[in-house]
């Protein structure tokens, strides 16, 4: 029933907002939000077999994600191509988000891909704008050109983007091709941050940590690094952990430690991975339980293969695997490690432990 319900809540989110106007789009909408997604979809593609440019932008999505409909890039790219062409701003932008990827059967070209998502831009299209800055930052498919990176970054700002907001400031956070203005850098995270953009609330958080750009504020640093955890940052969520542990910011909490590390582990975060199998393994909060002990110990020493701390986290391992677990417990561990699978860092509940 909740795949169902996710499913249609994402059709919503695919489909145009419907005008004044009577037409596909709002009868598609009504649809859906009635909890009928097999008559959204018809009348979706009806509307975009008969030519109506936003009605194939919408289909062209549904095969991307795969919603009410087989996944499938090159039927996304082909109604794409037909929105594009009668110069539906949606479609300019997804054509040349597959473009600039390859995808869909698309050679891959950033040229091509900066002259739809200039079309799209100029027709007011944030996320196009947004894009088309970050070409031009980079000099991918165009000549690097930072006043144009910028002239295109704020105009997605203006628009609402929150990591065009991000991005510029970082730019200025950071002096990359503009004059360092940590000052300048903060207020722009902070609008992104206050917008719901995760990584600016992170980053948000450490500049007040840090007394960067703002006064030094553990406390407000600690408010924005849980603004950041609750959206499923892991980086955040073992950075409010060890905040509980230690007291900063915030009032020590093991039971909190606990379930934002747990968080950060079931999302990948190799270092998260390796607190809490230490814990496992020695019993220091937590029960002793070799066979989670190893299990993600396992994981941490999988996740940093080829990095600097390889060999740290792999005595880790071996010493929680080859000598406090018994042979059937090891079993056990690798047995979960083959079958586990991260939560995606996009979805904010927590951890299954």
């Amino acid at each position: 029933m909740q795949s169902i319900r996710r499913a249609v809540f994402l059709l919503c989110l695919l489909l145009p907002v419907a005008s004044a106007q009577a037409g596909p789009a709002e009868d598609a909408r009504a649809a859906a939000e009635r909890g009928d997604r097999a008559g959204a979809i018809k009348i979706v593609r009806e509307a975009a077999e008969q030519g109506d440019a936003e009605a194939q932008a919408s289909l062209g999505s549904m095969y991307v994600y795969g919603i009410g409909v087989p996944k499938d890039e090159a039927l996304a790219l082909d109604w794409y191509r037909k929105s594009a062409a009668q110069g539906n701003a949606e479609g300019q932008y997804n054509l040349g988000v597959l473009v600039s990827r390859g995808l869909g059967g698309a050679r891959r070209d950033p040229a091509v891909a900066a002259d739809w998502y200039r079309k799209a831009a100029e027709q007011g299209h944030a996320s196009a704008a947004f894009n088309l800055g970050g070409q031009y930052l980079r000099g991918d498919g165009v000549a690097k050109d930072t006043a144009q990176a910028l002239a295109w970054l704020r105009r997605a700002a203006a628009a609402g983007h929150p990591g065009a907001k991000s991005s510029i400031g970082l730019l200025y956070l950071f002096g990359m091709e503009v004059p360092k203005d940590e000052a300048e850098g903060f207020r722009w995270l902070e609008q992104a941050a206050k917008d719901g953009h995760r990584y600016s609330q992170y980053q948000l958080g450490q500049l007040y940590a840090r007394g960067v750009g703002v006064a030094k504020d553990e406390t407000a640093a600690a408010d924005w690094i849980k603004k950041a955890a609750e959206h499923g940052d892991p980086r955040a969520q073992f950075d409010l952990a060890m905040r509980y542990a230690k007291g900063i910011g915030v009032a020590r909490d093991a039971a909190e430690e606990l379930r934002w590390l747990i968080a950060a582990a079931e999302r990948g975060l190799a270092i998260a991975q390796m607190s809490l199998g230490s814990m496992y393994t020695l019993g220091e909060g937590l029960e002793r339980d070799p066979v989670r002990g190893c299990f993600w110990l396992t994981l941490s020493a999988n996740a940093v293969r080829g990095e600097k701390s390889e060999k740290d986290f792999a005595e880790l391992r071996d010493d929680a695997c080859k000598r406090r677990a018994t042979p059937e417990q090891r079993a056990d561990a690798e047995r979960r490690v083959r079958d586990w699978q991260p939560i995606p860092s996009e979805q904010p509940e927590m951890g299954r432990r």
